[in-house]
C-alpha cells in the first residue's frame, strides 16, 4: 500500500507546530516556576520561606520539554527520510543542498535546521547554571552567615545538585538525540 506524501507532509507540519508549542511551554514553565520560587506574593504578602525550592523543578521541566522536542524532531527526520527514499522532489532538493554545503569547508557537516536545537540545549544549561549561582548567592546573603560561600547551608547543596542534574541530563539528552539522528541519516534503506 502506497503512502500519500501529502499526508506525511501534514504530519511534519503538525510535529513542527507541536515543537514550537513545546518551546513556548518551556518558556512559560520557567517563568511561572521562577515567579513562584522567587517569591511571588501570596495572600497578605506571606509566603513560606522555603518556597524557593520550587526553583529546583525548573531544570527538570527543561529536560522534559527538551526530550519531547527531540522526539518530535526525530519523527520529522524519519518522515523526511522516508520521503527522500521515495524520491520526493523536496527531500531530494534538501539532500542536494546539503551535498553542496558539504563541499564548502566552512559549513561542512552543519545542519541547516539546528538553530532550535542550539536554543533548546543552551537555554536548559543556562537555566541550570543560574540555579547553581542562585544557591551560592543565597548562601552569601543569609543573616546567620557573615562569610560568603558558606556551604553549610543546605540550600546551596540542593540548588547545586539540581543545577548539575539539569546540566548533565541536558547533555545526555542531546547525545541520545544526536545518536538517533545519526542512525537515521546513516541507515541505508532499499
Amino acid at each position: 500500500m502506497e503512502t500519500n506524501p501529502e499526508i506525511l507532509r501534514q504530519e511534519i507540519i503538525a510535529s513542527e507546530n507541536a515543537r514550537m508549542d513545546f518551546l513556548k511551554y518551556k518558556l512559560l514553565s520557567i517563568a511561572v516556576l521562577g515567579a513562584v520560587g522567587l517569591g511571588l506574593q501570596g495572600q497578605n504578602g506571606i509566603l513560606n520561606k522555603d518556597i524557593d525550592y520550587v526553583l529546583c523543578l525548573i531544570p527538570l521541566v527543561c529536560v522534559y520539554v527538551d526530550f519531547l522536542s527531540y522526539h518530535n524532531n526525530i519523527r520529522i527526520l524519519v518522515i523526511s527520510r522516508y520521503l527522500w527514499n521515495q524520491n520526493d522532489k523536496y527531500e531530494n532538493f534538501i539532500s542536494d543542498l546539503y551535498a553542496a554545503i558539504d563541499s564548502n569547508t566552512e559549513f561542512k557537516g552543519r545542519d541547516l535546521f539546528n538553530m532550535e536545537d542550539f536554543v533548546l540545549i543552551w537555554s536548559s544549561i543556562f537555566i541550570s547554571a543560574l540555579l547553581i549561582i542562585y544557591g551560592i548567592i543565597l548562601s552569601c546573603f543569609t543573616e546567620q552567615n557573615l562569610i560568603c560561600f558558606n556551604f553549610e547551608t543546605p540550600k546551596v547543596f540542593i540548588f547545586t545538585i539540581f543545577g548539575i542534574i539539569g546540566i548533565v541530563l541536558t547533555i545526555l539528552a542531546k547525545k541520545k538525540y544526536d545518536k538517533r539522528t545519526k542512525l537515521i541519516s546513516d541507515t541505508e534503506i532499499n
